[in-house]
C-alpha cells in the first residue's frame, strides 16, 4: 500500500473529557498509514460499515444497502485523523503508533502505582468517527466530536463504586465462611475482602476512575502461574514509567492535571 507519513495537529478540549476548547490547546501526532481509504457507508445513516486500504482492496460487489466514498488522508488534518482512527490496524501496527500508558502516583501508599492512557491520543479525545461520518449532500467528512464520558460517570460515582464493591463482596461470601480451605488461603480472601470494604474511603484523595481494584486471590494465582509457564504475554500498549517521562510525555499528561492527590510527587 502507498504509505503516507505526516505530522498532524488537532485541537483538544480544555480538560480531559471536556467539551469546551476555548483555551486553544492542541496536540500533534505522527500519522503513518494508507494514503487513501475506500469506505462503505450505509445509505440509511451514513454509518461506516467497512474501511479498506484503497491499494489493497480487491474488486468485490457493493452491497445494496451501502455506498462507497474515498477518504484521502492527504486532504487535510481532519481527514488524516479520521483515516487513522478507522483505517486498518493490527496488534503490532497502528497508523498513530502504540497508545502510551503513563504510570501515575495515586491512592494509598501500599498500593502499586496505577496508569492512565495518554489523554491526548486521538481515540482518547474524540468519539469514534464511524457514525454519520460523511455528509453525502456536501460530499464532506464531518468534524470529529469530543468524547463524552458522561454515561460512564454514573458507575464512577461513590454510589456506583459501592455498588460494584458490594457485588464483589457478595460474590466472595462463600470463601469467607468456608471451613474446608487451608488457613493461608482463607487469610488471602479475608485480606482481599478487607481491601474491598475500605473502598472508596481509602481512595478519597483520588478520582474514582483511577481506583485500582484489588485482585481476588484466584486471579493473583492465575497470573503467577501464567508468568511461570513461559507463555508469550499478550501485547500491551507502550508503558511509560514516571522516571522515564520525556518532556513530550509530561506535556501530554498535563491534560489530566491538576487533580488533587494524584501524581503530586512525580518528577
Amino acid at each position: 500500500m502507498a504509505i503516507y507519513k505526516t505530522l498532524i495537529t488537532y485541537r483538544i478540549p480544555d480538560e480531559r473529557y471536556g467539551q469546551a476548547d476555548v483555551m486553544g490547546k492542541t496536540s500533534t501526532i505522527q500519522y503513518e498509514g494508507p494514503e487513501k481509504l475506500l469506505l462503505w457507508l450505509t445509505k440509511d445513516g451514513n454509518n461506516l460499515e467497512e474501511a479498506w486500504d484503497a491499494d489493497n482492496m480487491t474488486e468485490r460487489p457493493l452491497p445494496g444497502h451501502v455506498y462507497q466514498v474515498e477518504l484521502d488522508a492527504k486532504a487535510g488534518d481532519k481527514e488524516c485523523l479520521i483515516a487513522g482512527m478507522i483505517g486498518p490496524s493490527t496488534e503490532t501496527y497502528h497508523p498513530f503508533g502504540n497508545l502510551k500508558r503513563y504510570e501515575i502516583k495515586n491512592g494509598p501508599e501500599d498500593v502499586p502505582n496505577g496508569w492512565v492512557s495518554d489523554p491526548t491520543y486521538p481515540s482518547q479525545i474524540f468519539e469514534w468517527p464511524g457514525h454519520a461520518v460523511y455528509d453525502p449532500e456536501t460530499k464532506q467528512f464531518k468534524n470529529l466530536q469530543y468524547y463524552d464520558n458522561t454515561p460512564n460517570m454514573v458507575n464512577l460515582s461513590d454510589d456506583g463504586i459501592r455498588h460494584k464493591r458490594n457485588k464483589l463482596l457478595e460474590g466472595s461470601d462463600n470463601m469467607a465462611v468456608a471451613n474446608d480451605i487451608p488457613d493461608d488461603i482463607k487469610k488471602e480472601w479475608t485480606d482481599y475482602r478487607k481491601k474491598l470494604r475500605d473502598l472508596p474511603a481509602d481512595w478519597k484523595e483520588s478520582p474514582n476512575e483511577l481506583i485500582e481494584w484489588p485482585k481476588d486471590p484466584d486471579k493473583v494465582r492465575a497470573e503467577v502461574e501464567f508468568e511461570a509457564s513461559g507463555q508469550p504475554k499478550p501485547k500491551i500498549d507502550h508503558y511509560v514509567k514516571i522516571v522515564d517521562r520525556t518532556p513530550e510525555d509530561k506535556k501530554a499528561i498535563e491534560q489530566m492535571w491538576p487533580i488533587a492527590g494524584v501524581d503530586e510527587n512525580a518528577p
